[in-house]
């Protein structure tokens, strides 16, 4: 099962699952992030990306009026998400915005000026 496959059987089932207390809830979020925490990450390759995003891409297309495209924003060489309507082409959401993505370059400015001064 591939790992897309294997979020949406995990997100149906916590839709299928009796509604839990909120303590519980609670204890088994706890649960999760200590068992992520204690297990280091996979590496994973450049394929195996492309693979996921053109599954995701394929379900969001085939289950809804949306179209994703997966792009490189220029400046930071940082990948983005567009979510846009197959009717009119509007944009309807980027994640991360375009907002976050002008940030990350001006706080990789200001970090470049702050290596320069010391160096």
């Amino acid at each position: 099962m591939s790992r897309i496959d294997a979020v949406v059987a995990t997100q149906v089932a916590d839709v299928a699952r009796p509604v839990q207390s909120g303590q519980e809830r609670i204890q088994q979020a706890q649960a999760v992030q200590v068992q992520s925490l204690q297990s280091p990450p996979t590496p994973v390759s450049a394929d195996e990306v492309r693979a996921a995003a053109a599954q995701l891409k394929q379900v969001v297309e085939s289950a809804s009026s949306r179209r994703l495209a997966f792009e490189v924003d220029e400046n930071s060489g940082a990948v983005y998400v567009e979510v846009r309507d197959l009717a009119s082409n509007e944009v309807i959401k980027q994640i991360p915005s375009e907002e976050v993505l002008a940030m990350r370059e001006r706080m990789d400015a200001i970090i470049g000026m702050f290596l320069e001064e010391k160096a």
